[in-house]
């Protein structure tokens, strides 16, 4: 009997044992937990601060260097004043990247369709690609297309997908050596009715078939980049696809080394129905 005894109590004595090893477990874990939120709250303060602490000083460079360029009447002094643009329209693109991933990472960018025309958006990407043309010092030819079965009126966030477009522009001018750069605006498939497909098209160095699942990944840097001294921070790809994630669309390339890159960008842009009531 005493042994029988004996041994209940220890058995009592290891369930409260586990007992208190699991309330203690559980409120490590909350106290982790608390920690991590709040942590994740400072961070997406500090970027809020930073990206307005950052941008706004450059973004007043960059519009300097601009006046100067466009109103110096000394030669030399008006090439110094672009190559300034264009060194800090470079900086302010890096940090923009660094920043912009940062706030995918803690899940801060969301989604805020709006009502646009496809033209529109095809008048933005000109744009775009003029900018990149300057940055860049590109001399090749840049163009914009509609397809006629393109969706004329889209529902999609227009800020999200330019910047998607902004990084896709500059990697295929970045690449293509000089050959032309196309962006067109087309339908997907019969199955996808109302999704917009954007094609961004160069004509470059091409990306090499063990690459291709690389290619997205953060701070994931192309044999290409170091062969053909191009810079970067490896980031640029990366935002694109988590930014197409946000906007619930994927992402695929077609690509031959020395032939050119085709980056497909697949995005839903139809108004959703209106509730019945």
């Amino acid at each position: 009997l005493d042994t029988i005894v004996a041994a209940i109590d220890l058995a009592r004595a290891r369930v409260v044992e586990n007992i208190n090893d699991l309330k203690a477990e559980n409120e490590a874990r909350r106290l982790a937990e608390a920690k991590a939120i709040k942590a994740s709250e400072a961070r997406k303060a500090f970027l809020a601060t930073m990206s307005h602490e950052v941008r706004t000083p450059l973004n007043a460079i960059i519009g300097l260097f601009d006046l100067i360029a466009e109103t110096s009447a000394d030669d030399k002094q008006a090439e110094r004043a672009r190559n300034g643009l264009r060194a800090a329209e470079q900086l302010f693109q890096m940090l923009s990247g660094v920043l912009d991933a940062a706030r995918l990472e803690g899940g801060a960018t969301k989604a805020q369709p709006e009502h646009v025309e496809t033209n529109y958006l095809a008048d933005r990407a000109r744009t775009l690609l003029e900018g990149a043309s300057r940055r860049h010092a590109f001399g090749g030819e840049v163009s914009v297309a509609v397809a006629d079965d393109a969706p004329p009126d889209l529902y999609i966030d227009v800020g999200i997908l330019l910047q998607i477009l902004t990084n896709l522009v500059d990697n295929a001018i970045k690449f293509s050596q000089g050959a032309p750069v196309e962006v067109r605006f087309e339908s997907v498939s019969a199955e996808r009715a109302g999704w917009l497909r954007v094609n961004v098209i160069d004509q470059g160095i091409g990306i090499a078939p063990e690459e291709k699942e690389q290619i997205f990944e953060e701070f994931f840097r192309s044999e290409r980049n170091n062969v053909n001294k191009i810079g970067g921070s490896g980031l640029g790809l990366f935002i694109v696809k988590r930014l197409v994630e946000v906007l619930g669309g994927d992402i695929d390339l077609v690509s031959r080394r020395d032939t050119g890159t085709s980056f497909l960008v697949d995005i839903p842009a139809r108004s959703p129905l209106p509730k019945e009531h």
